[in-house]
């Protein structure tokens, strides 16, 4: 618990205070935050939930910290997405259900069956895609938004 914390929270919150005499005007922070942070907390993710949670509190107080600088906070929330450390967990998790360490299951089907009570598309995001969300809030296009997190999660998040 207290790693996680260390990591997602005081880790952002520290990154933050020594980049700030670095910040000028209509500068922006976007920090990751999660789909676990504020609409779902699964069992068993109680430290990773609390420190998003807190990550995207702490965001809405720098924005309005920050915001007579013109400076905007605001975070990306993703679901899941496609990356190696995911389908690893997705493996162990599925084989764990299933009794099968061999680690030869259908990745497609592992993510369909997980995605299909969470989300409203049945497929994880793309990391390309998901670095568009955070290129849009450090955008021109971006600047009327602050201390707002931007789920990128197909859905997840209204279930």
């Amino acid at each position: 618990f207290e790693r996680i914390i260390r990591v997602n929270l005081i880790g952002a919150f520290n990154t933050v205070r020594a980049a700030l005499p670095l910040l000028h005007e209509g500068s922006r922070i976007v920090f990751t935050t999660s789909v676990h942070g504020q609409a779902i907390a699964p069992p068993n993710m109680s430290g990773y939930a609390a420190s998003k949670g807190g990550l995207e509190a702490m965001m809405r107080s720098f924005a309005r910290e920050l915001g007579p600088r013109s400076i905007n906070v605001n975070a990306v929330a993703p679901g899941m997405v496609t990356t190696e450390l995911t389908l690893g967990a997705i493996r162990k998790l599925f084989a764990a259900q299933i009794g099968d360490s061999s680690g030869d299951l259908n990745e497609a089907a592992m993510i369909r069956q997980l995605n299909a009570s969470q989300a409203i598309h049945f497929t994880p995001i793309d990391p390309g895609r998901l670095a568009q969300a955070y290129l849009f809030l450090a955008s021109p296009s971006g600047a009327v938004i602050t201390g707002r997190p931007l789920h990128v999660d197909h859905g997840m998040s209204m279930k």
